[in-house]
C-alpha cells in the first residue's frame, strides 16, 4: 500500500507540477533520460534525482527529477548550463532497501540518454541503545565488523540519535555489530558491546541494546622469571551470559600492565601471549565488584612446542586446520593460542608438559573429517610429523521449530554400538538454523539439542547412513518439514583479481542462493542466479561456499578455492593467441608469426599452447586449424570461456 501511494503521488506530480516547472525552463533546456534498476534489472520507482556542479557544489535546477514506476526518468535541466562534467545522485528514501548512488560523473552537452544505473540492495538495522538503568543513550557509534578480516565497514547513519534509536542501511548478511558510547552519550564509562553473527536482512529490529557501566579490571603479566610480558592479549567473557566483553586497548604495555573496562559480575579472563612467544595462555575466573578489581600479578608458564604438518592421504597440506588440546586424564580442554595450521599445513603450538588428546579440526570446505590423536605424551618440544586427516562425509541440514529457524541448537553424533559420542566441530546451528559438519563414513545416531531456555524438545534419529552426503530438514515440534533442496552443481571458481563464480542450478525453484567467503556470509542472490562476481575478494587464498535455500531449508554447501594472490593463475582462453577473445584462423597465424617471423613474445604463452603440451610449437597451430576446419578436438581447457590454467607449467602468462 505504501509503495502504491508513493507512485500515485508521483503520477499526480507529473500531471500538476511538471508542466508548471517546464514552463519556467528556458528554451532549449536539456532533457536527460535513463532508467534506474535493482541488482536483478527490475526498475525502481519513486527515487529522487539530483545533479550537482563538481566545481561549485551547487545543485542544478531540475524538473521531473524522479523515477517512474518502471525506473525510467525524463528530467529537464531548467537553467542555462555550460557543457561539461556533472555529478548525478540517485536518492532512495530512508525506508527503501537500496543504497543511494552518489557522485556518478556524467558528461553533458545537450539532450542525452544517460543509460541504466543499478542500485545496490541494502538491509536496514534498527533499534535503541539504553544504559544500565534503561536511559536513552544518544551519539552511540555503531561499527559493523567483518568476522573474517576483523575490519569495520562504515555505513552512513551508523549512530544513535537523541532518543537512543538508530536506523542504518547495511549490506544484507551476518555482521558483528559493535556499540560504543561517546562522551556525548553519558558521563559514565560504558562498556562497549558486540552482537556477534547478527543476521541483518530486510528490516531487522534489534530492540533495546543495553550498555553497562564499566569497572576497571587491571593487573600485570609476567613470566616465571618475573620479566614483564608485553603485548599479551586480554579477553573477558561473562560467565552468566557467555557474552564476550569488548575490551579495546586490551594488550599489556611494556611493563606487562593492562587495564580494561568490564561490568560488575563474574568473568572468565583469558590471557594470550604474543605471537611467537614460548609462553602458554592462562584462563582464570574473577569476580569484579562495583569498585573495580586489580588482580595483581599473573604469571604465564613456559611451554613446550608441539609441531607438525597436517596433510591428506597423498601428502597435500590441509591449510587452516585448528588444533585443540585435551588433557587425557581429565578430559579438560586447555587454552591454546596461535593454534591453527598455516597455508602450508604447518602448526606450532605452545603447551605445558602433560599427556594430551589432540584434536585436529579442518574447515568443512576442505572435505576432511576431524581427527583426535589420543595419549600424546608431551614432555619436551615434540614434532608429531605428518598428521593425516581422513576424508569426511557431509552431514548438513536445517533445524526448525514450526517453520522458524532454531539458532544455537547443538548437533551430536553417536556410535550406535558403543553409544559413545564422536568428536565434531561446527555443530551448532547458525542464524538460518543451518549446520554443516563432516565425519568419517559410517552409521551414526543423531541427537539435536535445542538452546538452553528455549523450551523446545530435543530430536533424535537412529541409523543415519553417512556413507554418502546427507542433507536433513528437522522440525523440533514434530511438523514434517518440506524436503531440503538439492545443491547447486558444477561450481566453477576462477579469475584472480576479478573473482567470478558460476554454477548450474540443481533445481528450478530455489528461493535464495547465498554466497559465503572464508566461512562468513557474503551476499544473497535471487534463486535463479547462476553466477556471482566478487570484486572485493582479498589478495590471498579464498574459499567460497554456495548454499541454496527453499522454504527456509538449506541445501548442502558446495565449495571451491581460488588463489587470489596478485600475479597467480591469470585468466586466458586456450588457443586465443592474439588475445581478442575468439579462437579462429587469425590465432593460428599469430602462433606461426611468433614461431617463424620474429613476432613479439605474447604476454600469455599458455594461450598459444593449444594442445597443452607444455611448449609452443607448430603442432599448436595445426591443432587450432584442425579444430576449425577438420573436426579435430578443441583446444584444451580453459576453452571456450576464460579460466585459469588447470595444468600450470613453465610457460609464462601475465
Amino acid at each position: 500500500m505504501r509503495n502504491g501511494i508513493k507512485v500515485l503521488f508521483l503520477l499526480l506530480g507529473v500531471v500538476f507540477v511538471a508542466p508548471a516547472l517546464e514552463g519556467q525552463c528556458p528554451p532549449g533546456s536539456w532533457v536527460l533520460t535513463g532508467q534506474v534498476v535493482d541488482e536483478a534489472g527490475i526498475g525502481v520507482g519513486g527515487l529522487d534525482l539530483d545533479l550537482t556542479d563538481p566545481v561549485t557544489g551547487l545543485q542544478l535546477i531540475l524538473s521531473g527529477d524522479f523515477t517512474f514506476a518502471d525506473g525510467a526518468f525524463s528530467m529537464t535541466v531548467c537553467q542555462v548550463t555550460a557543457p561539461g562534467n556533472y555529478l548525478l545522485h540517485v536518492n532512495p528514501a530512508q525506508s527503501d532497501l537500496y543504497f543511494p548512488l552518489e557522485n556518478v560523473q556524467i558528461s553533458l552537452n545537450g539532450d542525452a540518454s544517460l543509460g541504466v544505473f543499478a542500485l545496490e540492495a541494502a538491509a536496514i538495522v534498527e533499534g535503541r541503545v539504553v544504559g544500565e538503568n534503561f536511559e536513552f543513550l544518544p551519539f552511540v557509534d555503531l561499527d559493523f565488523v567483518d568476522s573474517v578480516t576483523g575490519i569495520a565497514q562504515p555505513f552512513s547513519g551508523d549512530f544513535t540519535i537523541a532518543d537512543g534509536t538508530f536506523s542504518t542501511k547495511v549490506l544484507p548478511g551476518f555482521w558483528d555489530v559493535q556499540f560504543t558510547a561517546s562522551l556525548a552519550s553519558t558521563t559514565l564509562d560504558m562498556v562497549p558491546r558486540e552482537l556477534r553473527d547478527t543476521l541483518i536482512t530486510g528490516v531487522t529490529d534489534l530492540g533495546d541494546v543495553r550498555l553497562r557501566e564499566g569497572r576497571t579490571l587491571s593487573g600485570t603479566v609476567v613470566d616465571l622469571s618475573g620479566v614483564p610480558v608485553s603485548d599479551a592479549d586480554i579477553d573477558a567473557r561473562d560467565l552468566m551470559t557467555g557474552e564476550k566483553i569488548v575490551t579495546p586497548g586490551d594488550n599489556t604495555d611494556g611493563s606487562g600492565a593492562f587495564q580494561v573496562l568490564v561490568p560488575v559480575g563474574q568473568f572468565e579472563v583469558e590471557i594470550d601471549p604474543p605471537f611467537g612467544s614460548t609462553l602458554v595462555p592462562i584462563l582464570t575466573t574473577v569476580d569484579v565488584p562495583a569498585t573495580g578489581l586489580d588482580v595483581g600479578t599473573i604469571t604465564l608458564e613456559q611451554g613446550v612446542a608441539v609441531t607438525g604438518l597436517v596433510v591428506d592421504s597423498v601428502l597435500n597440506p590441509i591449510a587452516g586446520t585448528d588444533l585443540d588440546f585435551i588433557i587425557s586424564a581429565t578430559g579438560i580442554e586447555i587454552q591454546t593460542a596461535h593454534d591453527n595450521a598455516d597455508s602450508s599445513g604447518v602448526f606450532s603450538v605452545q603447551v605445558v608438559p602433560d599427556t594430551y588428546d589432540i584434536a585436529f579440526r579442518p574447515s568443512f570446505i576442505t572435505g576432511f573429517a576431524p581427527l583426535v590423536v589420543p595419549g600424546n605424551v608431551i614432555a619436551a618440544n615434540t614434532d608429531l610429523g605428518n598428521v593425516t586427516l581422513p576424508a569426511g562425509i557431509a552431514l548438513t541440514g536445517t533445524v526448525l521449530a514450526g517453520g522458524t529457524a532454531v539458532t544455537d541448537a547443538t548437533i551430536e553424533l553417536f556410535d550406535p554400538v558403543s553409544g559413545q559420542p564422536t568428536y565434531l566441530f561446527g555443530n551448532d546451528t547458525d542464524g538460518l538454523g543451518a549446520f554443516a559438519i563432516r565425519q568419517v563414513s559410517g552409521i551414526y545416531d543423531l541427537l539435536v539439542i535445542p538452546p538452553l531456555g528455549s523450551g523446545l524438545p530435543s530430536y533424535s534419529q537412529a541409523g543415519i547412513d553417512l556413507t554418502a552426503d546427507v542433507n536433513l530438514g528437522i522440525d523440533l515440534l514434530g511438523t514434517p518439514p518440506p524436503t531440503p533442496p538439492s545443491s547447486i552443481a558444477s561450481l566453477n571458481c576462477c579469475c584472480p583479481s576479478d573473482v567470478v563464480l558460476d554454477w548450474v542450478l540443481g533445481e528450478p525453484d530455489y528461493d535464495l542462493i547465498q554466497i559465503f567467503r572464508q566461512g562468513s556470509f557474503l551476499t544473497s542472490l535471487s534463486g535463479d542466479s547462476t553466477s556471482f562476481s566478487d570484486t572485493t575478494a582479498p589478495p590471498e587464498v579464498v574459499e567460497y561456499q554456495v548454499i541454496a535455500i527453499r522454504n527456509a531449508l538449506v541445501s548442502s554447501p558446495v565449495g571451491c578455492t581460488l588463489d587470489n594472490t596478485p600475479g597467480t593463475n591469470p585468466l586466458f582462453v586456450r588457443g586465443d593467441a592474439n588475445d581478442d577473445g575468439n579462437v579462429n584462423v587469425a590465432d593460428a597465424i599469430s602462433t606461426l608469426q611468433y614461431l617463424f617471423n620474429g613476432a613479439a613474445t605474447p604476454d600469455c604463452l599458455s594461450a598459444l599452447d593449444a594442445n597443452d603440451s607444455g611448449s609452443v610449437n607448430i603442432a599448436d597451430a595445426i591443432h587450432v586449424l584442425g579444430f576449425l576446419f577438420s573436426g579435430g578436438p578443441p583446444p584444451a581447457n580453459p576453452f571456450p570461456n576464460p579460466g585459469q590454467d588447470p595444468t600450470p607449467g613453465a610457460l609464462p602468462c601475465i
